[in-house]
């Protein structure tokens, strides 16, 4: 085996070795109405996140902000009313990697060895959590609106 084909097989056991010893990020400890919402979609969230974690670590912020992104966007699907605990905690623990995503991504961008390449993905991300945040806001005064008046 040459150099490059060593590199690339070891590259593709720490890959693997990091997928095997990874425990999902999420997990249903106790669900009131025994995991029937998000049987199909807990998985997939799960995946998106893992997925995510190794093109941060490979330092291909973009995808791993759109797997990110995504993951979120999933969270969405759990529309039942006793799923919106599960809903808050995914989506703010998603909310919470995609800040520290857009620490790194300011801290690479900016100073005397920047990276102009990173900056467009900073932007975007600054973006999607400026608008997911407003979201929130909205969202929060809508419900705190119908507890006042219902």
């Amino acid at each position: 085996m040459d150099a490059k084909g060593e590199i690339s097989h070891k590259y593709e056991e720490t890959k693997l070795g990091y997928l095997n010893q990874k425990q999902e990020k999420f997990e249903l400890v106790s669900c009131p109405i025994k995991k029937i919402f998000c049987v199909d979609i807990l998985p997939e969230i799960n995946e998106l996140y893992s997925e995510s974690e190794i093109a941060r670590i490979n330092k291909e912020y973009q995808r791993s902000v759109e797997l990110l992104q995504k993951a979120y966007y999933k969270t969405q699907e759990l529309c039942e009313t006793s799923c919106a605990g599960c809903v808050d905690f995914f989506q703010t623990s998603i909310n919470e990697t995609l800040e520290m995503v857009q620490q790194e991504l300011h801290d690479m961008s900016t100073g005397i060895f920047n990276r102009k390449g990173y900056q467009i993905v900073y932007e975007k991300l600054n973006l999607f959590l400026r608008n997911m945040n407003s979201f929130k806001i909205r969202e929060s005064s809508v419900l705190s609106a119908k507890k006042v008046s219902g």
